[in-house]
């Protein structure tokens, strides 16, 4: 991956780029993010530059091809963004060459991961701290369960076997898209819907299930001062579903008191060497279903 920074780093020095300069909000040059699958050892490289200057970018794309990495790219992308906020984001995504999306392998499910939509960069630590939420989860035969800021769907894939239903729930829409078609690919996809929507007023007709969530907790955002919102909202969203057990995956320290609520269980999972924290809201024991053919018991 050093090697794709070398490249672009020459190219445009030899050409004169820009920085660009926050303060001043003048500049070319913003930002160079890089994906690539653990597993697959697929490669997407993004160049973020404003619409201040122009190159011809044809010569830096066959560089970038021609360059011996461990793995391959599969995708050069080239995004535009003009904000003012210093965030990634896309005026306009220019595809260089090959697509916009990876795949990934994760507990023996491929995953399609595009630009924007979250997947852990760690698969291989993911696999360890997802092995050891699905243990201590047990049994969600037969329920309702809820998959909040589901990116591309890795838990809801992982639970829809052995649940009635899975519903993710995401913001992003090329996630949404990406989630769905990883379900497809699974097999699952009649028993997980995913939906692009704020998690606010969470509800569910039903008395009892579960809320399953690997929020974003700084790592995952640019600005820190947005998470006490986030969590606020997550904690209002589980006050709706006072019958249900919410699982709560993160790295955020304070996610309790913005929650509203301590948790009951709190365990430490180490992600790759992110220390993280799984916190479990537990609610009640649904009431034993009747087996068929039993008869009620006379008093």
């Amino acid at each position: 991956m050093t090697d794709i920074l070398t490249c672009v780093r020459e190219f445009f020095r030899e050409k004169g780029a820009s920085y660009y300069r926050k303060l001043q909000h003048t500049g070319y040059l913003r930002h160079l993010m890089l994906r690539r699958g653990v597993t697959s050892g697929e490669i997407l490289v993004h160049l973020v530059t404003t619409t201040q200057e122009e190159y011809d970018l044809e010569p830096l794309k066959d560089q970038l091809l021609a360059l011996p990495l461990e793995g391959r790219i599969v995708g050069i992308m080239h995004i535009l963004n003009d904000s003012l906020s210093d965030v990634v984001q896309s005026d306009e995504t220019r595809i260089l060459d090959g697509q916009d999306y990876f795949y990934e392998t994760l507990l023996g499910l491929k995953f399609r991961i595009s630009t924007f939509s979250f997947f852990q960069p760690n698969s291989l630590a993911a696999e360890v701290l997802y092995n050891i939420v699905r243990d201590y989860i047990q049994n969600t035969s037969g329920m309702e369960v809820f998959d909040l800021y589901s990116g591309t769907g890795t838990i809801a894939q992982l639970l829809a076997p052995v649940a009635k239903e899975v519903i993710g729930v995401e913001i992003v829409e090329d996630a949404v898209a990406a989630a769905r078609e990883n379900a497809k690919r699974a097999g699952v996809d009649g028993l997980s819907h995913f939906q692009q929507r704020p998690v606010h007023h969470l509800s569910h007709p039903k008395k009892y299930g579960f809320v399953i969530t690997n929020p974003p907790y700084g790592e995952r955002l640019e600005e820190k001062e947005d998470l006490p919102a986030l969590y606020r909202d997550m904690g209002k969203a589980f006050a709706g579903l006072d019958g249900w057990s919410e699982y709560v995956i993160t790295a955020y320290e304070d996610a309790e008191r913005y929650f509203g609520r301590k948790a009951d269980r709190n365990r430490k999972i180490y992600n790759g060497m992110l220390k993280t924290y799984f916190y479990q809201f537990l609610g009640p024991k649904p009431p034993k279903a009747k087996r068929p053919g039993e008869k009620q018991e006379k008093r």
